[in-house]
């Protein structure tokens, strides 16, 4: 890549930069050597603006004052005095500034690190993925630093986030240094210009990722009233330079061009949770000239607004989003090729999953049910052809899960027959059996039906295909347990005498009454008459054999891969019920869920506590028997609140889950801190099962 780049005096990465303090004439920046003051000498532009090469990668522009100082004297050369925001020859410093005074210096020695361990990562002569050991998770370290950056800038944004940009600035003024000719001789086929600027790219792209991230953390805990709206404008600014200066070519083709189209992206995501106007007109004014884009640009900006936060709440940012997103939809509408298609296809989705998780009367707003009728009508003549079905099955899934309820009433169930028919299609089997799922927990907890007859009648439709009564399986098969269980929890939690007597019974084999329940290392024979509905083990009703529980077997049942591997080694062991072989995913999916159900039980009742808010009064009716063995059952109902909305992978293939994640299945947002977890009631559960269905021969 070349170093440089022609320099376009009205790009907008040009940005503007906001006058910093005076700096004292005696004391350190940042507890380092006496430097002069960063000064402007066009005005108007921040510190540590890049100029910007056509292939998207901030290059060197011109020196603000900067004299011929070293690499480290232009990093020191920041508006964080050792004085304090505002000076003061002679003022005591704060606690306040001494805080920001030493969380910037940790960063730009952080910094400064990562980017000379990276520039020269071996080998040089071919792509590496620079981007991995920044991201976060990766670097505990790093993720700390720049969250402590975060929370001391949100008092300070303006003087922070100046000297960050000085910093950035030092980056492209630095050379490689002497080091260059020591690597020529290990890289004898590389000319010393190429090695030089690989190194200078490399940079150029570390120092860009680490600004982004600390950016990102600044912006995050900023709010309309601590960001000012010329430093919001500037760093709006920036990013969208960055945007329409990016080669998408160049960039598809690079891991670490992506990553840093992706990063300035999610920038603009996080300055449009403080400014989401101005952040989305200026997406769409980029899209508006879709006439004159080339398609790989169009498709790059489009891409990029997967990380715009929507609102709901209050009703003018609920506005703001129907207004954008009816916006949006006219452009997809006038969409014609494939890929265009395809990039708003799964950009609609990414935006509208948050909301349809919470939606409730938004939906039935105007302006959001134009937006809706506007994409679904394409969505739906995409799903004729199947060159679009990866792109339009969750689009159709989405638009459904944020609809009003008629518009829902009037779709769902057509386009719950087209999934079906998906199932058995190897490609698109997880996005059908993912959108059964979403679909049917918005049809009981959101969009239910007044008549029960009819609500069965569709369960009934969608389990006998997932578990058909002739076969011993699921369909589809060799795909992940996960969105079978939440299927079956979802039945159980909204009808749980239904799906206890209906779904529980029959994933168990026990519709028929008397079994014999074999494994590979024990022999268990239930007669006809040890068998009690289900139902009863709902109400939690423990049998006598309790006690009889081997605790052998209970360890074994709790770390089995029945309860946490995958499906695929499960299936090593045959259960049989009666003269049947029973498929062990039915069981497996029978006990995963029943699990969830009783977590939630136990929750609702208190988790022991006497404050039983989830319990409802019911009636009390006295059991006769022998003389003094009379029985008082007491019998109550238990309000369980609706499960969370499936979060699911559009593209998830494995088949292990284990029990985070069965604790995520039923985490609710609004008490997330107290959701149980469900390793408690794990025993319990088994006692049950064992005390009720069976006996010890």
């Amino acid at each position: 890549m070349e170093a440089g780049g022609s320099r376009d005096r009205g790009h907008p990465e040009e940005v503007g930069r906001q006058t910093p303090p005076p700096v004292p004439s005696k004391g350190p920046l940042l507890g380092q050597e006496p430097v002069r003051q960063a000064q402007s000498s066009g005005g108007g532009t921040f510190a540590g603006a890049t100029n910007t090469h056509p292939d998207g990668v901030p290059q060197r522009q011109g020196s603000i004052g900067a004299g011929n100082q070293t690499s480290s004297q232009r990093a020191s050369m920041l508006p964080i005095s050792a004085s304090g925001p505002g000076g003061g020859s002679g003022g005591k410093r704060t606690p306040a500034q001494l805080a920001l005074q030493n969380v910037f210096a940790r960063f730009v020695r952080a910094a400064e690190l990562k980017v000379n361990t990276l520039m020269h990562l071996q080998p040089l002569d071919r792509e590496l993925d620079l981007f991995a050991p920044i991201r976060p998770g990766t670097d505990k370290t790093l993720d700390c630093l720049l969250e402590s950056v975060g929370s001391v800038a949100k008092h300070c944004p303006k003087l922070m986030i100046d000297s960050i940009m000085v910093w950035r600035k030092s980056k492209s003024e630095a050379s490689p240094g002497e080091g260059t000719r020591n690597i020529t001789t290990l890289y004898p086929h590389l000319k010393g210009k190429d090695i030089e600027n690989i190194l200078k790219e490399r940079k150029s792209l570390v120092s860009n990722f680490i600004l982004c991230r600390v950016l990102t953390a600044i912006i995050q805990r900023l709010t309309r009233e601590t960001l000012p709206d010329d430093l919001a404008e500037k760093l709006e600014d920036m990013v969208f330079g960055q945007l329409r200066n990016a080669d998408p070519d160049l960039t598809i083709r690079s891991v670490n061009r992506q990553a840093n189209i992706d990063l300035f992206a999610e920038l603009a995501g996080a300055l449009s949770n403080i400014r989401f106007a101005t952040v989305s007109g200026r997406f769409v004014s980029e899209l508006s000239k879709a006439a004159t884009l080339k398609e790989g640009k169009l498709d790059l900006f489009i891409r990029s607004m997967r990380f715009l936060k929507l609102k709901i709440y209050p009703m003018d940012e609920l506005e703001n989003t129907a207004d954008f997103l009816q916006t949006c939809a006219e452009l997809f509408h006038d969409a014609h090729s494939s890929r265009i298609k395809h990039a708003y296809a799964e950009v609609f989705v990414q935006l509208l999953e948050p909301i349809a998780a919470v939606a409730t009367a938004e939906v039935n707003l105007p302006a959001w049910m134009k937006t809706v009728e506007l994409i679904f009508p394409k969505a739906n003549k995409m799903v004729s052809k199947p060159r679009h079905l990866q792109a339009a099955l969750p689009l159709i899934n989405t638009l459904l899960c944020v609809s009003r309820k008629d518009f829902f009433h009037k779709h769902w169930g057509d386009f719950t027959e087209l999934c079906v028919k998906q199932l058995r299609d190897k490609l698109l089997r997880t996005i059908a059996l993912s959108s059964i799922t979403r679909l049917l927990w918005v049809y009981l907890f959101r969009c239910s039906e007044t008549s029960t007859a009819n609500v069965y009648r569709r369960i009934d439709s969608i389990t006998k295909v997932l578990f058909p009564p002739n076969r011993r399986g699921v369909v589809p098969a060799e795909t992940s347990l996960h969105a079978f269980v939440q299927i079956v929890y979802f039945i159980c939690v909204r009808y749980p005498e239904y799906g206890a007597n209906n779904v529980l019974t029959n994933l168990l084999g026990i519709e028929h009454g008397a079994a014999v329940l074999s494994g590979p290392s024990n022999a268990i024979t239930a007669s006809s008459n040890a068998i009690i509905s289900t139902s009863s083990i709902l109400m939690g009703e423990k049998g006598s054999a309790t006690s009889a529980v081997p605790s052998t077997m209970l360890d074994d049942w709790t770390t089995n891969t029945m309860l946490t591997g995958s499906s695929s080694v499960s299936t090593a062991s045959n259960m049989v019920v009666g003269d049947t072989v029973v498929n062990p995913e039915r069981l497996l999916i029978a006990l995963r869920a029943f699990l969830l159900l009783l977590a939630d039980m136990e929750e609702a009742l208190g988790n022991g506590q006497k404050e039983n808010a989830g319990l409802t009064a019911g009636t009390v009716s006295a059991v006769s028997g022998n003389a003094g063995t009379g029985k008082v059952v007491v019998e109550a109902k238990v309000n369980l609140p609706a499960p969370p909305f499936p979060q699911v992978d559009w593209h998830y293939t494995s088949s292990y889950f284990g029990i985070d994640v069965l604790n995520k299945m039923r985490e609710r947002t609004s008490r997330a801190e107290v959701s149980g977890d469900i390793r408690m009631p794990l025993s319990e559960m088994f006692f049950i099962v064992w005390g009720v269905v069976c006996e010890t021969r």
